[in-house]
């Protein structure tokens, strides 16, 4: 506006002086300044239909606080270079839900393309959303502007902070047998549905499991070791329920605290069993984990999943989506840094406390 009304001004000043002192030169400059504007309006309106403005994120994947450049890139395929643009884009964290906006001002060259950038940082995990909100060009004169074509959305990952919690697992936790049709394949067991290995006989070894068809055959005496089941072991609950009240900076900690107990079962060579609720879809989700890899998809899993204000009685939800299921022990790990076993407060997690002390369970 604050264009328009100099440009105006001028015109007006021009064409007063030409018809005060009858002057034909400046008749001819204001009648200039009547042409030049509509014809680079013109120009501007043909170049906005060869530019197109995308979302530039050379990477996908960061940890907190670790900058980031994000931007927009800018193609003209016109030969006309723009002296004004100014694009807005907004970030949005999908997990914690607020928006926010950057606004970048520059150029464009004519017959290329033009990246427009800044460095972002996230202080917390989620799946971190960017798109073109609108990008904007002016004419030579900046009298006239006109929005250009934006196209795309990039995801930016933003993950938590991997560690491993000292976790001790008691004897009659980790000895349970649970009905399953998946055997260790370290350890022999009880199990005499399923053959471990056979062997030879050891002083000690019970005479109920001697194999005697492969003693007769060795000529010596074998046993049979039984094979240990492996059911799903412990169940971790992740409840990323936020009160009001609540920051929704304490759903790193709960999920920070959950993939490191997920860690100590792993090095333990307890596999576990992880679940949650699902906002979105409304539905109790799980995943096995067997390895590391397995906690990194479980992390875009609980992105995905989202946080949710009302309570949520995960245990009981767990049992009827998945009745068919048992475990030897169920974790649940809330937002405010609480854990409960088997329905029971244990205490409160503290990152120092899961490395240093550990839980026992």
């Amino acid at each position: 506006m604050k264009n328009k009304l100099l440009y105006f001004g001028l015109l007006v000043v021009t064409l007063y002086l030409a018809i005060l002192y009858d002057s034909p030169m400046l008749l001819g400059f204001g009648l200039m300044e009547m042409v030049l504007p509509v014809i680079s309006g013109i120009l501007m309106l043909w170049t906005a239909v060869h530019m197109k403005a995308q979302i530039y994120l050379p990477i996908g994947v960061a940890e907190k606080e670790q900058p980031v450049n994000v931007g927009v890139r800018i193609e003209n395929k016109s030969r006309i270079p723009v002296s004004r643009l100014e694009a807005k884009i907004k970030i949005q964290n999908r997990f914690y839900q607020p928006e926010k906006e950057v606004i970048f001002q520059g150029m464009a060259d004519g017959r290329g393309t033009t990246r427009l950038t800044t460095a972002i940082t996230s202080s917390q995990c989620g799946l971190v959303a960017l798109w073109v909100e609108q990008v904007k060009i002016w004419d030579l004169f900046h009298l006239f502007g006109k929005r250009i074509e934006t196209d795309g959305k990039e995801e930016l990952s933003v993950l938590p902070e991997y560690y491993e919690a000292l976790l001790e697992i008691t004897p009659q936790i980790r000895e349970q047998l649970i009905e399953s049709e998946e055997y260790d394949e370290k350890r022999p067991g009880d199990d005499p549905s399923q053959i471990f290995q056979i062997r030879e006989y050891r002083e000690g070894d019970r005479m109920q499991r001697i194999h005697w068809k492969a003693s007769a055959r060795t000529s010596q005496l074998m046993v049979k070791d039984y094979s240990m089941p492996i059911g799903l072991g412990a169940l971790l609950l992740f409840d990323l329920q936020v009160p009001e009240e609540s920051g929704a900076v304490f759903l790193d900690q709960a999920i920070e605290y959950g993939l490191a107990i997920l860690q100590g079962f792993l090095n333990q060579e307890y596999p576990p069993r992880a679940a949650w609720y699902n906002c979105r879809t409304q539905n109790m989700e799980q995943i096995e984990i067997r390895e590391t890899e397995d906690l990194y998809l479980l992390t875009s899993r609980l992105f995905q999943a989202g946080s949710y204000r009302e309570e949520i009685l995960l245990e009981e939800a767990y049992k009827h989506s998945y009745p068919q299921d048992g475990y030897s022990i169920c974790l649940r790990i809330t937002t405010d840094g609480q854990w409960w076993e088997d329905g029971i407060l244990k205490g409160e997690l503290t990152r120092t406390g899961l490395e240093t002390e550990g839980i026992s369970v």
